[in-house]
């Protein structure tokens, strides 16, 4: 199966959406999980900036996840993380860098997660220089819009 494919949109519904001038925010539920989407822009010096995260909404509490909680359904994630940045993209075309931060340990564990996002990023976001700092127990990655990119 194609990876296009694997990343469709009629995999999660969206739930709740919020959106005013520098703010943007999905929620989606994906099997039994609920998954909130949240992009910010703002301005540093001249150059305009959207900041990114995404988490899962644990059941019961209401709390926020920012880790991997083995509840399955990765692609239909991926596929939602993939359509929420193109609704980001449409809303700041103007947009030249997004940042954002991925876990690279899980526990103990070391996470695949910031290299899947890496790899998606390099293969949807043509025209996009992607950089990543390990900071801690996250990489944070800085996508720059590339000179000469419309």
């Amino acid at each position: 199966m194609k990876l296009n494919e694997l990343l469709s949109t009629k995999k999660f519904k969206i739930v709740d959406s919020d959106e005013d001038a520098d703010t943007l925010a999905y929620t989606a539920e994906i099997g039994k999980r609920t998954i909130r989407y949240y992009a910010e822009t703002y301005k540093k010096g001249s150059t305009n900036f959207v900041y990114i995260e995404f988490a899962e909404i644990l059941r019961g509490t209401g709390r926020h996840s920012f880790k991997a909680t083995g509840s399955g359904a990765e692609f239909q994630v991926f596929a939602f993380v993939k359509w929420c940045i193109e609704q980001t993209m449409k809303k700041w075309s103007d947009a030249e860098v997004i940042k954002f931060s991925a876990a690279k340990m899980e526990g103990l564990e070391v996470s695949r997660r910031p290299e899947v996002y890496e790899k998606l990023f390099k293969k949807f976001l043509k025209g996009w220089k992607i950089t990543k700092e390990v900071s801690g127990k996250e990489v944070e990655f800085t996508i720059e819009k590339e000179h000469g990119t419309a």
